[in-house]
């Protein structure tokens, strides 16, 4: 998780959930709206050097939470002496995860093909209906 990373990461998942869950159903936000959290949760404790990122930012190879995210071993911001503009211009990127996601959700979405008159969208669980019959048709007896 990091600052160059993360936006292309949350694209390429949105869009596998906009290939997956066609629909914006509840299961569909809920899903979106976890991801969005577990991004956000992980990548401002790398930010604010939660110890509980060390075993991530050792991974990455960098002095610390803050340096992975801002620097990701690419760039070569003090993130020692980070001040209120680093910190400001932080905290929007961060306020940008949500809307990567949703991107990549819309794009895939956008270019999927419409569904078949009947069908359904990724399974019946997902689109809130325990039913296995397509839509308008009567459910089998058991």
């Amino acid at each position: 998780m990091s600052f160059l990373i993360d936006p292309p990461w949350l694209y390429a998942t949105g869009h596998v959930y906009g290939r997956l869950m066609p629909e914006r159903t509840p299961a569909a936000r809920a899903i979106h709206t976890a991801t969005a959290g577990a991004f956000l949760a992980t990548s401002v404790s790398l930010y604010l050097n939660r110890p509980w990122t060390r075993p991530i930012w050792e991974l990455c190879r960098a002095e610390d939470g803050r340096d992975w995210m801002l620097n990701s071993g690419v760039f070569r911001i003090d993130h020692r002496r980070a001040g209120w503009r680093v910190h400001a211009a932080s905290a929007l990127l961060f306020a940008t995860y949500p809307w990567w996601l949703w991107l990549g959700e819309r794009a895939a979405r956008a270019s999927a093909p419409p569904p078949a008159p009947g069908g359904r969208a990724f399974s019946p669980a997902l689109n809130g209906s325990s039913s296995t019959a397509p839509a308008g048709a009567p459910a089998a007896a058991a």
